[in-house]
């Protein structure tokens, strides 16, 4: 992106980075993502910005995905809205009166980390719903599946083994995000990251978990992304721009 900038002569001021918590988006640290291996403590704002030597934020990935579909994408004209974004690891960013919301500890969003019960112990979501989950169950099914793109085309195909793989995911994902709706009363749940490309089979099961479990009469969305496939730099941008001229502002 800077070397396309330079050639067109393009002045960039500010630099967002989508990234997967948990971080402190104040010192721009990035802790240690249970889905990110080797990455401990990495000081990536200081680094980028050393780099460039221009400012730096970083923000959780799945918040810069709301912030990218309240901007850009269907979330435009919704003020209570919660996005879910699903790849190796699950996370959330939650719009609350049309803003952002992140709470104390940088922790808001981390649907993740709902427990679950599944054989006989507690685990996180992420850890039997992930994106690496279903796949490494697809395989010990007999699938040889090492694709998302592979395992669409297998239930396209309406192999039973897939749908079934995929429904079960689903029903997980399903569950937190009834937990989800409870806690934030939201509008619309957005689903976005890589494993949309599932498709209905992900999907369906999600909205019939949520009518048959939702408590009380609440005519809440769940739809897919519209801006999915670059929800994390679109809203990264997006928050640099913000908080840029936020900068720029307090030194007038």
């Amino acid at each position: 992106i800077m070397e396309y900038a330079k050639k067109k002569g393009i002045d960039i001021g500010a630099v967002g980075i989508g990234v997967p918590g948990p971080l402190d988006a104040q010192t721009g640290v990035v802790k240690q993502p249970p889905k990110l291996k080797g990455w401990k403590d990495v000081p990536l704002g200081s680094i980028v910005q050393k780099e460039y030597g221009i400012p730096v934020w970083i923000e959780n990935d799945a918040n810069v995905c709301a912030l990218a579909e309240k901007w850009m994408g269907s979330g435009r004209n919704i003020h209570n809205f919660i996005y879910i974004l699903i790849n190796e690891g699950i996370g959330a960013g939650v719009i609350i009166n049309d803003e952002l919301y992140q709470g104390t500890y940088d922790f808001v969003g981390e649907i993740g980390h709902f427990l679950c019960y599944e054989q006989g112990k507690f685990q996180y979501l992420e850890d039997i719903a992930g994106v690496d989950v279903l796949l490494y169950l697809a395989n010990s099914q007999g699938l040889s599946v090492k694709s998302l793109e592979k395992m669409a085309e297998l239930l396209q195909q309406d192999n039973q083994i897939a749908k079934s793989i995929v429904k079960k995911i689903a029903t997980w994902i399903g569950s937190a995000i009834v937990n989800a709706i409870h806690m934030v009363g939201p509008q619309t749940v957005f689903i976005g990251g890589k494993m949309v490309v599932l498709g209905e089979p992900l999907i369906q099961p999600i909205r019939e978990i949520v009518s048959h479990y939702l408590f009380g009469e609440q005519a809440v969305n769940i739809q897919f992304s519209s801006i999915s496939s670059n929800a994390v730099p679109s809203g990264a941008g997006i928050y640099a721009i913000v908080h840029w001229l936020e900068k720029k502002s307090s030194e007038i």
